[in-house]
């Protein structure tokens, strides 16, 4: 595997490319790995992995058995509070305070008002 700047890689694209037929290249931003680039071989060989997966997935999902329409809106709405409560707390890490367990949806962050708990009694 190759490791380059992106200044590198923008200047000398057409060489990035030939290694990237043999090998995976990594383009570096700021010191970080950015993106991957790979042949167009490997993104295939890659994507039919990906499509496998999803596939035994499927199956093992189908021989377990499937949730019922009450089960899966309670996973969904479990779901959706944990992302909302997730997203809430990067919020208040964003605006440099403390997130405190436990405090109800819009008192987090000064009057900000954030979406009740998802899954309760719908009217």
């Amino acid at each position: 595997m190759t490791t380059v700047k992106a200044t590198y890689a923008k200047q000398n694209f057409g060489a990035c490319v030939a290694s990237a037929a043999t090998q995976p290249v990594v383009i570096e931003k700021s010191g970080r790995p950015a993106v991957v680039m790979i042949s167009y071989e490997e993104f295939q060989r890659l994507k039919e992995l990906d499509d496998l997966m999803w596939l035994q997935r499927a199956r093992e999902a189908a021989r377990g058995g499937y949730l019922s329409a009450e089960e899966s809106d309670d996973f969904m709405a479990k779901r959706l509070q944990r992302a909302a409560q997730e997203t809430e707390k990067a919020f208040v890490r964003k605006q440099g305070k403390t997130y405190e367990a436990g405090r109800d949806y819009g008192q987090i962050a000064d009057g900000l008002s954030f979406a009740g708990p998802v899954g309760g009694d719908a009217a």
